[in-house]
């Protein structure tokens, strides 16, 4: 520590950030004692002729003397050499006043003044000497010089008295005692001072700042305290209070600041400070009582809290936006799509707000940036926020040419954030951009890319427009999620709106169908029926959610007609399986029967969501068996009879197929329409269009199979399907069979080979069974295979068999469909919009062949590849031996 002094002799001190703290006070000390000695130098002279007037008073010397000292204290606020030499200055000039007395006394002896002036120069100049000194050294040395010179002018002067004697004793030994104090002093004080550098070592090399302070002034301050306060020394916070250091803000601040200024003890408290350097920073002070030369003190540590706060706020500035966007995206998934655009708008008005944006807004492109021309492609500002205050610019930004801003849509294309601190510092390939930035005050913006799976189809931006603004990044990542979410609503408006016109239309297409059409949930409330299933709209209207037995409870119709239906349609959803239900309902014009068809539908997870049902008017097909019934029951009486009534069945069943698979196609027809619609679009999970498209053409397709089951029946019992097998050639079948729809094949220029291990192979099978089979194949493969595409033809035999293939390199067709390939009616291509005509029946025909002559077939195909048909027959027992030239025929 260094030794202070009251207020007035603070103007001693010097400002010099060159001279440490001791050195300041050093020099303070010898300044006091320059001014002191200059007026003691005068003093004495005054007291010399008051006291002897008939002795003489040299005043001149004593002027120089004086000036001497006037000047060492003027040069040291003068020059710095000074200053740092101060206390060698001193020391020459005490020597002069030492060497000025000691001459007097040499010449007059002891006497008058000169016996004071001894005195006091002897008793002030080892005091003197001491304060600049760092050890014992220069004290002595000093004492033994003015021992010297004092006792040389005594022995070499006039002889003294025995008063001047008896002074010059008192002088030794104040001399003596002086040299002892001032030794010990110094002694002391350089053990305090090793201490003392210990200690401000120690708290140097602290990281918190620390500031001792004494009656509400910085008396010390270590390096840490410096750089936290903006000093440039530790010296220059020494010019401070405390209360300039430390403001009075926070909570507990001005108490806290109190109990400091007086020295005493406080809780830590957190406020703000303005350093020297005119920066502001959070710090957390805390401060103990402490000694500091001997008076009371306080030891204030502070610890720079500003980062950590910062941080806290940024996280917290982080986490509230983090939840805005939370908030944002999870309600643009509830909101109604025709509140979507308004829920938007707020959006980008609450979180610009909050990222200190003045205007915030949409563009969408009206084409695709990536790939087409710039001129073909335009953005619009579909959705904008502003400040209040701001100007809105929507109305302007319509429709603009992504050729008149090419840079904008080059940096959009690379997907990255556009991140613009200043629109005055964008690059010269952005100047149409700038003109146009600039008419709208912009200062600084941040745009983000939107983007919708692999598209680009927009971008949201934030414009800064009163002031510059430098969005950090963590904001611009969590702006993305903005962008995201707003593509994503977008994305949901757009599907949603294509998905609500497709609804319209196939409901308009299902309001046309010929049958009796509904969608029920798993407990039979009707969700939707169309006009053939209830006529009238106010009924259709009233039905929707309820169940058939509400409804025919309210119309006053058959209360067992509704329980039934109800009861079919839970069964079809409990016990996942399609429930038929016939029903004769009483009309004026006799009673009228029907025949209902309950499908369920499920979901992804398996679970049945509805049940869609179906109904046809049965009544011509059930007076039909009636009559047929009686026909046959009269054609029992006579075989004649019988065949006639049998063959008029056969006729009728036939014509009645026709007459129901005409509604029934159209049926089929539309959902594969509906279905392939709905598959086009991307529909959320949660949607049923498709499968309830599905289960539409499941239906018709299980009706078509029913009345297929019955003709076939028909044909049976007519006995046109006998075979007789026999051995026969297959080569000279397969090649009868592709020389008949060669011609077929030339029209689509498709080249037809056929193929034989042998020139000749044997099968037991039916002649006319064969060529059914062959021709069935070839006119599929012919049918299936593009313009320019091969079918080969293949006879070999292996493993006792007789082998026919048939391959082509057509449309082929999945796995699923090749497994029921030979069901009635299925095809690689089915529905109205299907590419290649049929029936569907030809390879049911042809398997049915096959089997009927003991043989199989096997299908192998793949999806835009081709299909391989293999048809094993049986050999004859006992047939000609194969050729042993291997031949291959092929013909094109």
């Amino acid at each position: 520590m260094v030794p202070t002094f009251p207020l007035p002799f603070s103007l001693f001190r010097p400002d010099d950030d060159a001279l440490s703290s001791r050195e300041k006070a050093m020099v303070q000390t010898q300044r006091i004692f320059c001014l002191l000695g200059a007026v003691l130098v005068f003093l004495t002279g005054l007291l010399s002729t008051h006291t002897h007037p008939d002795a003489t008073t040299l005043y001149w010397g004593r002027f120089i003397i004086a000036g001497g000292l006037v000047g060492l204290l003027v040069a040291s606020f003068t020059w710095r050499y000074i200053r740092r030499t101060h206390a060698a200055w001193m020391k020459g000039v005490l020597y002069v006043l030492m060497g000025w007395y000691a001459l007097q006394v040499l010449q007059h002896g002891l006497g008058g003044a000169r016996d004071t002036g001894l005195l006091v120069v002897c008793a002030v100049l080892p005091v003197v000497a001491a304060i600049g000194a760092g050890s014992a050294g220069p004290v002595l040395r000093f004492l033994g010089i003015g021992g010297v010179v004092s006792t040389g002018s005594l022995a070499l002067g006039p002889v003294p008295t025995a008063e001047a004697l008896s002074l010059s004793a008192g002088i030794v030994t104040i001399v003596l005692m002086e040299g002892v104090a001032a030794i010990a002093h110094l002694s002391m004080r350089g053990r305090l001072h090793e201490k003392n550098e210990q200690w401000q070592g120690l708290l140097d090399h602290l990281q918190e700042a620390v500031v001792i302070s004494k009656d509400r002034e910085v008396e010390y301050a270590n390096a840490r305290a410096a750089d936290l306060f903006g000093a440039s020394t530790t010296d220059a916070l020494q010019d401070y209070s405390v209360s300039a250091l430390m403001t009075e803000e926070g909570a507990g601040a001005p108490q806290s600041l109190d109990a400091i200024n007086g020295g005493s003890s406080s809780a830590p408290f957190e406020h703000r400070t303005s350093g020297l350097d005119g920066e502001e920073r959070i710090v957390q002070s805390q401060s103990v009582p402490v000694q500091s030369n001997g008076e009371d003190a306080a030891l204030t540590i502070v610890h720079d809290v500003t980062d950590r706060r910062t941080a806290q706020q940024q996280l917290r500035k982080r986490a509230e936006l983090e939840r805005l966007l939370v908030e944002i995206s999870t309600g643009f998934i509830d909101t109604p799509l025709d509140q979507l655009d308004e829920s938007i708008e707020e959006a980008l008005g609450t979180v610009g707000d909050f990222v200190e944006a003045d205007r915030s807004y949409v563009f969408l492109y009206d084409g695709d940036p990536e790939s087409a021309p710039l001129s073909e492609v335009t953005e619009t500002n579909t959705h904008e926020w502003c400040a209040q205050d701001i100007r809105a610019e929507k109305d302007n930004l319509q429709n603009i040419p992504c050729s008149d801003v090419p840079w904008w849509t080059e940096q959009m294309c690379r997907r990255e954030p556009l991140v613009v601190p200043s629109v005055a510092g964008l690059p010269e390939a952005a100047a149409a951009e700038r003109d146009i930035l600039e008419a709208q005050d912009i200062q600084s913006l941040v745009v983000l890319p939107m983007t919708q799976g692999q598209r680009l189809v927009g971008f949201v931006g934030f414009d800064a427009v009163t002031s510059q603004v430098e969005w950090e990044t963590e904001t611009i990542t969590l702006l993305r999620v903005l962008s995201d979410a707003i593509a994503n609503a977008l994305h949901r408006k757009q599907v949603g709106t294509r998905l609500q016109e497709t609804k319209n239309f196939y409901r308009e297409v299902l309001d046309q169908l010929p049958i009796k059409l509904g969608i029920f949930d798993t407990d039979a409330r009707c969700r939707y029926i169309n006009p053939k299933g209830i006529g009238a709209p106010e009924r259709r209207d009233w039905v929707r959610g309820k169940t058939y037995d509400q409804y025919c409870d309210h119309y006053d119709l058959a209360s067992e007609l509704g329980r039934r239906r109800d009861e079919a349609i839970r069964t079809a959803a409990q016990e996942r399986r399609t429930v038929r239900l016939e029903e004769t309902v009483n009309a004026d014009d006799g009673p009228q029967h029907y025949v209902h068809f309950y499908k369920p539908v499920t979901g992804p997870s398996g679970n049945v969501r509805s049940v869609v049902g179906c109904g046809l008017n049965i009544t011509g097909r059930v007076r039909s068996e009636k009559r047929l019934r009686a026909a046959k029951e009269a054609a029992e009486a006579a075989q004649e009879q019988a065949e006639e009534a049998n063959q008029m069945k056969s006729a009728f069943l036939a014509n009645m197929s026709h007459e129901v698979r005409t509604p029934l196609t159209t049926i089929i027809g539309f959902a594969e329409a509906i279905e392939s619609e709905a598959s086009a679009l991307d529909l959320p999970d949660s949607c049923s269009l498709a499968k309830h498209a599905r289960l539409i053409e499941t239906g018709g397709k299980r009706l078509m199979n029913t009345l297929e089951g019955i003709l076939n029946l028909s044909r049976l019992e007519a006995g046109q399907m006998g075979f007789s097998p026999e051995a026969i050639d297959l080569v000279a079948e397969a090649k009868e069979a592709a020389d008949e729809l060669r011609p077929r094949a030339r029209e689509k220029d498709i080249h037809l080979r056929m193929q034989a291990e042998n020139s000749t192979v044997w099968a037991e099978a039916d002649d006319g069974g064969v060529q059914i089979v062959t021709r069935n194949l070839l006119s599929n493969a012919i049918k299936y295979t593009d313009d320019g595409g091969t079918v080969w033809i293949r006879v070999s035999q292996g493993a006792g068999h007789a082998i026919v293939e048939v391959e082509d390199n057509g449309i082929g067709m999945e796995t699923e469909t090749a497994e029921t390939l030979f069901e009635p009616f299925r095809q690689a291509s089915e529905g109205f919009d299907r590419e290649y005509e049929g029936t569907g029946i030809g390879l049911a025909v042809t398997q049915k062949a096959v089997e009927q002559m003991n043989g199989t077939i096997e299908v192998e195909a793949e999806k835009q590849v081709g299909s391989r048909f293999v048809v094993r027959l049986p050999q004859p027992t006992t047939c000609p031996a194969p050729s042993p030239r291997r031949r291959s025929l092929t013909a094109s």
